[in-house]
Order: structure tokens, then C-alpha cells, then sequence
């Protein structure tokens, strides 16, 4: 059997684990959670106090998914999974006055937000993925629910023709959204 790596990936909040849940059940998948691995001390990390994040290495990483490698569909979940071995890496976007919303919701702190809008903003997840060397696509889930994405992705994976319909670098939140660079901190948070 074939071992086929999917990395889902996006800025926190765009709904990377919702969909990657629904995929699960979808296309019968393996899910590797660098969450769960960072917890399970799988992936070294060091906490930054003043970010409050775990820091890790992308070789770290690497090294961690391939030991979690089963045969057939295998799923990366997390925001750093683009640094992993994938055949494909499925970066998730987010308009960002709504990821704002979403976060809010979620009880974040204004730095946190403050530093998430702007990698949104500035496309930080595609450079990134882009420098690796992998086929990407990208997918707006602005408007989407969890499910209508996953089954998008889902007939995306599974065609040619429709992932050159969704090309890293087309969806643009600078010209609309460049305010919120110039105006840190995002007013409101």
C-alpha cells in the first residue's frame, strides 16, 4: 500500500483542526497532531514566555511525523505542518477581519491576535511552504464551514484540474487589509 502525506496548514484559527476531523472520517486518514506530538514530548520544544508558544525545530518536527507515518492517507495537523515531508501541503486562509472575530471568541490575548493577523496578512504560512519545495494549494475558508472545506479539499486532492484552481499566492489580504499593518495593534483588541 502507498503512504501519501497531506499537510494541513494556516495561521491559528482558520479552522486546520475542524477540517482535518472531518477528514478524517472522509478519507479514512491517519491524523498526526503536532499538537498532541509537542505534548507528548514527541517534538522537543522550548516555551517562550514573552510569545507564549512552544518553539520548535522543523528538523524536530520532520523527524517526529516521519515515526507517525502509516500506510495510506496520513494528515498533518497544525500550523507548522507545511515543514514537514508532505506530497501536498493544503495551506488554510482566513480573511482577517474575521479570524479577528474568531479569536476573540476563543479568548485570545490582543498580542496573540495582533501577531496572527499579520502572518495572515503577509502570507507568512505560503513564503514558508513555498521554500520547501512542495505542491501547494490554497483554501479560503472565510465563508466555509468545516465540512463544505473538507469535501472541497477533499475533490481538490483528488484532481489535477481542480488544484490549479487553487494556487498558493492567489488569495491577497494586503491590499484590502494593509491598515491593520500600519495601525498596530489592531484596534479593538
Amino acid at each position: 500500500m502507498i503512504m501519501k502525506v497531506i499537510a494541513i496548514t494556516g495561521t491559528p484559527g482558520v479552522g486546520k483542526t475542524s477540517v482535518v476531523k472531518i477528514l478524517k472520517k472522509e478519507m479514512n486518514a491517519n491524523i498526526i497532531s503536532l499538537t498532541s506530538l509537542v505534548k507528548e514530548k514527541k517534538i522537543k520544544s522550548d516555551w517562550d514566555k514573552v510569545r507564549m508558544i512552544n518553539i520548535v525545530d522543523a528538523k524536530d518536527i520532520r523527524t517526529a511525523v516521519r515515526k507517525e507515518i502509516k500506510n495510506g492517507i496520513n494528515i498533518v495537523d497544525g500550523h507548522l505542518s507545511h515543514l514537514a515531508k508532505a506530497n501536498i501541503v493544503v495551506i488554510l486562509r482566513c480573511r482577517p477581519d474575521v479570524l479577528i472575530k474568531r479569536m476573540k471568541k476563543k479568548k485570545w490575548k490582543a498580542e496573540k491576535i495582533n501577531e496572527n493577523i499579520q502572518a495572515e496578512i503577509l502570507d507568512v504560512i505560503s513564503i514558508e511552504s513555498l521554500q520547501q519545495k512542495r505542491k501547494i494549494i490554497e483554501i479560503d475558508t472565510t465563508k466555509s464551514s468545516a465540512k463544505k472545506t473538507a469535501l472541497l479539499i477533499k475533490r481538490v486532492l483528488n484532481s489535477s484540474a481542480l488544484q490549479r484552481k487553487y494556487p498558493v499566492g492567489k488569495i491577497d489580504w494586503t491590499r484590502k487589509f494593509s491598515h491593520y499593518l500600519i495601525n498596530y495593534p489592531v484596534k479593538g483588541c
